[in-house]
């Protein structure tokens, strides 16, 4: 909210926000009560809130028995019930997923998703600018090398390029890679998923990077590291009051 300067309204320029789900008066959940499993995020789904088409699911998960720490992730953007493809469930469709070790920065960049942000370092045309692995060799070897998913400890389609937003990238193509939002709170910091001490102290073992020229001396790439987002970017705030704008009345 900080980041868009305030609560929703005029002077902000947007207008979503979440609430409870309210029937008569009364709070609702998502599911019936004792049909909701936490571990494999399903249930009975509440029938007083079965015409809710905006209902977002807030779930928290677990840790396994191990002490393993749940995935967390959103689904991306609002969808609406005439454009659902064959075999996607109505209720439940927006949902975001949370855990205890999620801190406030963590959970921001979810609704990031929720509201239709997709991660900045896999558009479509980063290649000027951010440095992985070759999409056509990432998805080769997360396929069929064990040992290179081992050593980077990471799930590959959050990295390769264009598997999370395919087509054109909405702006002006003349901006090209400039356009790039390295502030936004959607792109991963290098150490993502990944060995942090074996990322920090050397950039080869991080799965992302920013291109930051060539050095004069030995004629090599130089690389930087990406750093954690504390908050939504300026353009990130653009995103939101664009798509969900003020209006009066």
């Amino acid at each position: 909210m900080d980041a868009l300067g305030g609560p929703p309204g005029l002077d902000t320029g947007y207008s979503f926000y979440f609430v409870p789900a309210f029937v008569m008066g009364q709070v609702q959940f998502c599911y019936a009560e004792g049909t909701f499993d936490s571990k494999m995020g399903q249930g009975m789904w509440n029938g007083k809130l079965a015409k809710r088409q905006d209902a977002l699911v807030v779930s928290w998960r677990p840790r396994d028995q191990l002490g393993n720490v749940p995935a967390t992730a959103a689904s991306v953007g609002y969808t609406p019930e005439e454009v659902l493809v064959p075999g996607v469930g109505v209720q439940g469709r927006h949902w975001i997923l949370i855990s205890d070790v999620n801190d406030e920065v963590r959970i921001a960049h979810e609704v990031g998703h929720v509201l239709g942000l997709l991660h900045e370092h896999q558009r479509s045309d980063p290649s000027a600018l951010a440095a992985a692995v070759p999409p056509d060799e990432a998805r080769r070897r997360l396929r069929d090398d064990y040992a290179f998913c081992a050593k980077y400890n990471f799930p590959g389609p959050a990295y390769v390029r264009g598997a999370d937003q395919p087509g054109p990238i909405d702006g002006d193509p003349a901006e090209g890679p400039l356009d790039f939002d390295w502030d936004s709170i959607m792109i991963y910091p290098s150490d993502a998923l990944t060995d942090t001490a074996a990322c920090r102290a050397d950039l080869e073992k991080c799965p992302l990077k920013r291109k930051a020229g060539i050095d004069v001396v030995s004629g090599k790439k130089k690389f930087e590291f990406v750093l954690r987002r504390g908050r939504p970017s300026g353009r990130d705030a653009e995103f939101v009051r664009r798509y969900y704008g003020f209006v009066e009345g």
